[in-house]
């Protein structure tokens, strides 16, 4: 787009007993941003340039970040990726190959 700051991604390698994977930890697009395909592109860049197995969440009362990621995990994965709900939370999981 340009050289101005859209949003943030924050990600973390993350490993618990014999399980490794990549945590989106943050990830946020400024408003005059969204719905302009800088947070589509942005997302796309961060899980490609980390390969392995991915997992995120968002908070279940948040209908449009779930729409955002199920359109952009669903596109990168075709549509192979896991789902599952803990404490309020909507989580996908699924694996990112370079």
């Amino acid at each position: 787009m340009n050289d101005k700051i859209a949003g943030f991604a924050l990600t973390k390698k993350v490993t618990e007993y014999d399980r490794h994977y990549n945590l989106l930890a943050h990830f946020f697009i400024m408003r005059k941003y969204r719905r302009s395909g800088v947070g589509k592109q942005a997302a796309t860049l961060v899980i490609q340039k980390h390969s392995g197995e991915w997992e995120l969440c968002q908070l279940e009362r948040n209908v449009p970040a779930q729409q955002f990621w199920t359109h952009v995990i669903g596109e990168l994965t075709n549509q192979n990726f896991d789902e599952r709900h803990e404490n309020g939370r909507r989580y996908q999981t699924f694996k990112q190959d370079r």
